[in-house]
């Protein structure tokens, strides 16, 4: 009979143990269970967020080219800008001059012409010229 006992006993440790293991493979159906649904969770906000950086994405390159093309325009601008400059410079250059080869052929011509002009006191041609080129009175 103690044999029989004994077989009891093991049988019923056996299940005490087989209810240990069940409760604990429970345990992890239901930690995978979870798993699985936060993976479908964040599969969700992945593909939402990879909507989001194509969407971005599309928006900087839009963005870039715009300043690429306004980059460009500036350029150009200042380009433009600065023949502008050199345009403005030589032509003021050539009226000063031509007023000045003016000046000194109506002075040759008649000497005391330069009184009755509307120009400032000149004892010579040069100081003409640094006159009308002077950045006080902005002729160039």
């Amino acid at each position: 009979m103690t044999n029989i006992q004994s077989k009891i006993d093991l049988l019923k440790q056996r299940a005490i143990d087989l209810e240990v293991e069940n409760a604990k493979l429970k345990q992890i159906i239901k930690e995978n269970a979870k798993r699985k649904a936060d993976n479908v969770n964040l599969s969700a906000e992945n593909a939402k967020v990879k909507i989001e950086l194509r969407r971005a994405m599309g928006e900087n390159a839009k963005l870039k080219a715009e300043s690429l093309r306004e980059v460009k325009t500036r350029e150009r601008i200042e380009k433009t800008m600065l023949e502008l400059d050199g345009i403005y410079v030589k032509n003021n250059k050539l009226l000063a001059i031509t007023l000045l080869v003016i000046c000194i052929k109506v002075t040759f011509h008649k000497p005391n012409i330069m009184n009755t002009l509307l120009l400032p006191p000149c004892t010579s041609s040069a100081n003409l010229l640094s006159y009308m080129i002077s950045d006080k009175n902005k002729i160039i």
